[in-house]
């Protein structure tokens, strides 16, 4: 496996829902495999997160392992892979709910 960088919430003045994955050892990537915990806010997703890269939902296993009070996931251990991950390049990857 390459080195990667992931960043979640960069920006320590606002609360973002993505993390940022980038590829450090100059060599491209073809379905690079992502798996990490996961926090996420009160409220933010209702059933399962799922994995948005360019604005397309990507297929995401998510092991939720606790819910706030009103249900919604505090924490979850997600798995996804990246179709292509370019040399010295960064996505964002962002979450939404999935049912």
């Amino acid at each position: 496996m390459q080195s990667v960088t992931v960043t979640v919430n960069p920006n320590t003045t606002r609360l973002d829902n993505n993390i940022v994955i980038t590829e450090k050892e100059g060599k491209s990537q073809t379905n690079y495999p992502v798996q990490g915990g996961r926090p996420f806010r009160s409220g933010e997703i209702k059933n399962f997160p799922q994995a948005i890269l360019d604005g397309a939902p990507i297929q995401t296993q998510a092991n939720v392992k606790t819910r706030w009070p009103d249900g919604s996931v505090k924490h979850a251990i997600l798995n996804f892979v990246l179709p292509t991950l370019a040399a010295n390049s960064s996505v964002r990857v962002t979450f939404q709910n999935q049912n």
